[in-house]
């Protein structure tokens, strides 16, 4: 959306002032793409805490930066809180200034964050309110609509024709022709899924539908992690940094990184290039058992940052507000929305992508926190009675207004409660496929002990009588092999169903158990010995006053 550019022309900008610039990102695809669309160096950003946390040596001489360096976080929305704390400190004491780039709205950091959106709100920000990604004006507004969560942004990619709805299954079949037209066309495409149930899937299907064109050699493979086969021409993803394992124009292994097999040894080490420029690696057989995945489609988490020539967001009841905006916006020509519905009916597909609007809990860090008490500290303050006047008051408890926490907190439990419901709806239907091809498996195996027993009882009969003994129980193990396959399918189908409701009862239990706890806090309590003491969840509010100052201290700018 022209932050590339923009960081380009401040980079230049700074270079020609003779400043340092430096750069880190999350992760070392992210750093890899930042040192390449800028010219800045750059490294992860755990990478540089490292060096300067280590005891045993000084920092390596990449890492030495100079008092007033610039240092760019990109993706910032994605650095993890403790880590955002420590690069403050690092910076304050070697006279560093920090940048903070990225999108409060898109992914937040997997452990605790959350404070980038914090900075954006209290502190100093300069925004970009032009987009440059999409060829198409329509495109350009509809993603800002989506980046609001306005339900009004389905009406133009619906009047384009970018919303499928279907079952998974034909989905996997309109993804997999969709990629192939790409590829065919010379362009570039990023597969997004929200769970990685989906995301094996539809890497299993476009591998399958490559070999069934041969396109890629299916008798020529070697096992990669996950139980994947990969074969020559297909499309890997490696999974861990290894800065030991370098291509020949000298860039090391990162995380994320996408190739292409273009060898396969017979230990089953596999030689790949990099699909964003020259140089090839041998990958060991122990790095790409347990490392490499095939790679045609990626996680939210995988393709934020990722500019391609078209966009597929497989969107499921399981997709996040945050994680749709991620994927619908991939693509610079064109982005589709396949929806998994149980109908091909696009009013079936705007009703799941409206609930997916409303499915955002972005973390709230602890500053953000104290100042909502601190609010209500404020509005609920009132003047303590004597303890004469304590003692004439009737022994029943006061009537409080309901704090503002608990009123969120309510509506977030009416919200998990649905979320739950539509997660079991969604669910039930897989659930009951999973039951019946268990007893179809267990009626199967039954049918195979007998067939067993009648042949062995049945030894010393004719060989005609044997001979269909024997095809009576190699026809039972037949179908006992065709049930567990069935079976086998059905657990896979309704894995990521069921992941989200198991994940929606843990956040509806969390919910739960957050409101009793808040109710029990703001609860007061009238001591009659002493006085009366009013016992809040929110008492020492000058801490907070000055935790509310120090956090407006960090310089943004550039």
């Amino acid at each position: 959306a022209g932050k590339t550019t923009t960081l380009r022309a401040a980079i230049d900008d700074l270079h020609e002032q003779g400043r340092y610039v430096f750069g880190v990102a999350p992760s070392a695809k992210a750093a890899r793409v930042l040192e390449t669309e800028t010219g800045a160096l750059s490294d992860t950003l755990a990478k540089l805490l490292h060096e300067w946390q280590r005891t045993d040596r000084a920092p390596l001489p990449f890492f030495r930066l100079p008092a007033g360096t610039t240092v760019i976080v990109d993706e910032a929305g994605m650095v993890g809180t403790a880590s955002l704390a420590a690069l403050v400190r690092l910076a304050d004491q070697q006279g560093w200034r920090l940048a903070l780039v990225g999108d409060p709205h898109q992914l937040q950091a997997v452990g605790r964050g959350g404070m980038f959106d914090e900075l954006c709100s209290t502190g100093r920000v300069h925004e970009l309110t032009r987009i440059h990604r999409f060829t198409q004006p329509w495109e350009a507004a509809a993603s800002l609509q989506l980046r609001r969560g306005e339900a009004g942004a389905f009406d133009a990619y619906e009047a384009h024709g970018r919303i499928v709805a279907g079952t998974f299954d034909d989905l996997l079949g309109v993804i997999v022709d969709r990629w192939r037209t790409a590829v065919a066309d010379r362009g570039t495409c990023a597969i997004t899924g929200s769970s990685n149930a989906h995301v094996d899937a539809i890497n299993a299907a476009i591998q399958s539908a490559r070999v069934r064109g041969r396109e890629i050699d299916g008798c020529r493979s070697a096992a990669i992690g996950g139980g994947e086969q990969a074969c020559i021409g297909d499309v890997v993803v490696t999974r861990r940094n290894n800065r030991s394992l370098t291509t020949s124009s000298g860039e090391s292994v990162r995380n994320r990184e996408a190739w292409t097999v273009t060898g396969i040894e017979s230990d089953g080490s596999l030689t790949v290039s990099s699909d964003r420029g020259p140089g090839t690696v041998t990958l060991p057989p122990e790095y790409a058992h347990e490392h490499v995945r095939l790679g045609y489609a990626a996680t939210e988490h995988g393709n934020q940052g990722d500019t391609t020539t078209i966009g597929m967001e497989l969107v499921s009841e399981a997709t996040t507000r945050r994680g749709l905006y991620v994927g619908a916006t991939r693509g610079r020509e064109h982005n589709m929305l396949l929806v998994v519905t149980e109908t091909p009916d696009i009013a079936e597909a705007r009703d799941v992508l409206e609930r997916v609007l409303a499915n955002d809990h972005p973390n709230l860090p602890a500053v953000a926190q104290r100042r909502h008490l601190a609010r209500q500290a404020g509005q609920g303050v009132h003047r303590e009675p004597s303890r004469e006047s304590a003692r004439d008051v009737p022994a029943t408890p006061s009537i409080t207004p309901e704090p503002d926490e608990v009123a969120v907190l309510r509506r977030r439990l009416a919200d998990a409660e649905q979320r739950r419901d539509v997660a079991a709806k969604a669910h039930e239907p897989h659930r009951l496929a999973v039951a019946a091809a268990e007893a179809q498996l267990q009626t199967a195996k039954e049918a195979m002990w007998s067939a067993n027993h009648c042949r062995s009882a049945g030894a010393s009969g004719s060989p005609l009588k044997r001979r269909r003994l024997r095809r009576d129980f190699d026809a039972a193990c037949v179908d006992v092999s065709a049930v567990s396959a069935h079976l086998t399918t059905a657990r896979a189908t309704g894995t990521p169903t069921r992941e989200f409701l198991v994940q929606a009862e843990r956040d509806l239990a969390a919910v739960t158990q957050r409101l009793d706890r808040v109710i029990r806090a703001a609860t007061p309590t009238v001591e009659f010995d002493t006085g009366v003491q009013v016992e809040t969840p929110h008492a020492n509010l000058d801490d907070v006053g000055a935790t509310r100052t120090r956090s407006q201290g960090i310089d943004l700018g550039l």
